[in-house]
């Protein structure tokens, strides 16, 4: 059995004003980097045995403080990143309505349908992070092992360990800073938790 365990980064300026940051690269606020250090506080007796990371400054730097606490070295990669959002990026929902408010009236209704311009549709991303997921399964056989993303990423991957349709996409809420365990079985993957907050003191 492999035990993943998804960790969404620590906040950002960007999440407090809740403008979409899809793949620009973002810091950690203050906030944010306090919650990365309860996170790694909340996992410091686990068994890990890696740690990977979305390779955007926001998830590698949580990551980071989950690392520094078992020695070992963070592995980054773009295949774990948030999705793109394009034109979108950088804007809040206001700003996207003022522009595209067809297109944003469409992406609240049915995100799975809908791809932002010079964005990323949302098969495109389930399908990248499952391959990676599938990738770091292999590589580590009855380990527990830290994954760093984001509010897509994750999502994407317990929809598909489920077995969801993308049209499930809302069904599944991922905070910052929250734990989601999945568990790889011969049989099958089960979801242990889900959107747990319980570590984060502020």
């Amino acid at each position: 059995m492999t035990r993943l365990i998804f960790v969404r980064h620590g906040e950002t300026a960007w999440n407090v004003e809740l403008r979409f940051q899809g793949q620009r690269d973002t810091a950690l606020s203050a906030r944010g980097r306090v919650q990365a250090q309860q996170v790694a506080e909340r996992l410091r007796h686990e068994p890990i045995r890696a740690v990977y990371s979305s390779d955007l400054s926001r998830a590698v730097d949580t990551a980071r403080a989950i690392a520094a606490v078992h020695g070992l070295p963070v592995v980054p990669d773009a295949a774990l990143r948030e999705r793109n959002f394009g034109d979108w990026e950088g804007c809040t929902a206001a700003e996207v309505r003022a522009r595209w408010p067809d297109g944003l009236q469409h992406w609240q209704r049915a995100p799975h349908e809908y791809t932002p311009p010079h964005g990323e549709s949302l098969a495109a991303v389930a399908a990248r992070v499952q391959a990676k997921i599938r990738d770091i399964v292999a590589a580590h056989p009855d380990a527990t092992v830290v994954i760093v993303g984001h509010g897509g990423s994750i999502r994407a991957a317990v929809l598909t360990a489920l077995n969801q349709p993308l049209s499930e996409w809302r069904s599944v809420r991922v905070d910052n800073a929250s734990l989601t365990v999945l568990q790889f079985h011969p049989h099958g993957v089960e979801v242990v938790q889900l959107n747990d907050l319980s570590h984060l003191k502020t």
